[in-house]
């Protein structure tokens, strides 16, 4: 609901209610988008497995 459609009917108090609802917000965000990097730590890279110029033993590449 925008700002000042809120303020008329809550009042003063829409100011501390509009930062609650946008600082849940941002908690939302950052927990969906940093989820799989806190998950990733400690586990090596997928790059760090396999050097660039390898190939798996029987690949027929050399």
């Amino acid at each position: 609901m925008p700002p000042a459609l809120i303020a008329p009917t809550v009042g003063l108090l829409a100011v501390p209610l509009g930062y609650a609802a946008g600082m849940a917000v941002k908690v939302v965000l950052l927990a969906l988008f940093l989820w799989p990097r806190v998950r990733a730590i400690g586990r090596p890279e997928p790059s760090a497995l396999i050097s660039p110029g390898s190939a798996p033993a029987g690949s027929g590449r050399a």
